[in-house]
């Protein structure tokens, strides 16, 4: 059976190898990204981590086991033999600073060079020294357990969690998703000659769906940042709400919990708005009637994005919805459009502006 492998990537591959002075370097800039290292820095910095990864790149088995933490679990789990791993597909989970993604891209290609299918995969945002942006790479990292490893298993690959190298925090994180997207998980403790570990997955399933459905309003609200009553918030379960967050916030368990089962609700039927200052006008429900589930989904995740955008006074305004004005006056009482959706029939939402609200008037053919 095809195997996709998810590794977490750290940056031990440089410090192993790098002198006193060269450590302090790599310490001075583990949290930065390539385009904010400071100019004093860049020459010396990407000279080093170019010599490093250049070692990397070049050593055989044993010399790639005794560099790289991820490369050894890896290896490990293919006794050795990267022959063993035709047909798999890797992917090197990195922060994206500049440090993590060199030594992803450098686990790669290496991987590669030994004829295997791997890609490095940056999560924006999931930076250690900024717990409101590590909570957004966090949501980057349940959104690629829940389409890209969803995706996967899918197509019938078994899923695997190499957990040896990383962040402690992307780990602990990881190894938690782990519990419900991977079939199994591998570790090594650093004594030499040790044996591989397997945490398998969870053999229980959780009533996530029964959850969602009974407080999709308000978690539907949480999951796109905006206000909540209070009320509403506290019925949701608590291990769904974020206990340090200083406003209600779902919790690594709710946003999991929200994106695997909210697009059932998104196709079953036209949800409500989720804002205030979005409104239905009289036609609207009657022009998605007709829509199947796919489509309904569109709609619903435009209406999300059309919250966004009046929660952020037209600053989050995505290609995917591009909310702008509608000239010639061609729909009745409509000044301005966005998009439905662009394959098929690429339909269009027609909408007035009331003060500070948007009123969804109906969906029509595109112009």
């Amino acid at each position: 059976m095809r195997t996709l492998i998810v590794s977490t990537v750290g940056t031990s591959a440089l410090t192993n190898q790098s002198t006193d002075d060269e450590k302090a370097l790599l310490r001075r800039t583990a949290n930065d990204t390539e385009t904010g290292l400071a100019a004093d820095v860049r020459g010396p910095l990407t000279s080093l981590v170019s010599r490093l990864v250049a070692r990397l790149e070049g050593a055989k088995v044993n010399g790639a086991r005794e560099l790289s933490a991820e490369l050894n679990g890896i290896l490990a789990h293919y006794q050795g033999d990267p022959f063993r791993g035709r047909g798999d597909h890797h992917v090197l989970l990195t922060t994206d600073t500049y440090q993590c993604r060199s030594i992803g891209e450098a686990v790669a290609n290496w991987l590669r060079a030994n004829d295997l299918s791997a890609e490095a995969r940056p999560l924006d945002a999931l930076a250690t020294n900024d717990l409101h942006a590590f909570r957004q790479g966090v949501g980057e990292l349940i959104r690629f357990c829940e389409e890209d490893v969803t995706g996967y298993r899918e197509r019938g690959y078994r899923v695997v969690f190499n957990l040896v190298g990383g962040f402690k925090a992307v780990q602990a994180y990881a190894q938690s998703l782990g519990m419900i997207y991977a079939d199994d998980q591998i570790y090594l403790f650093e004594a030499p000659g040790s044996p591989l570990l397997h945490i398998p997955r969870l053999p229980i399933t959780f009533d996530l769906a029964g959850v969602v459905q009974a407080h999709h309003a308000a978690m539907r609200c949480l999951a796109l940042g905006l206000p909540v009553p209070e009320e509403n918030v506290a019925i949701i379960p608590e291990t769904l709400l974020e206990p340090l967050s200083p406003v209600p916030e779902l919790s690594l368990w709710g946003q999991v919990a929200w994106k695997k089962h909210h697009r059932e609700l998104y196709g079953a039927s036209l949800l409500g708005s989720p804002s205030a200052r979005v409104g239905y006008g009289d036609g609207f429900a009657a022009s998605c009637k007709s829509l199947d589930k796919d489509r309904l989904v569109h709609i619903n995740h435009r209406i999300d994005q059309l919250a966004q955008y009046q929660a952020t006074n037209g600053v989050a305004n995505p290609p995917s919805l591009n909310v702008h004005l509608l000239r010639g006056g061609p729909v009745p009482d409509a000044t301005h459009e966005a998009y439905a959706w662009s394959d098929l029939d690429a339909k269009r939402l027609f909408l007035r502006f009331d003060g500070d609200r948007v009123i969804i008037l109906r969906l029509g053919a595109h112009l």
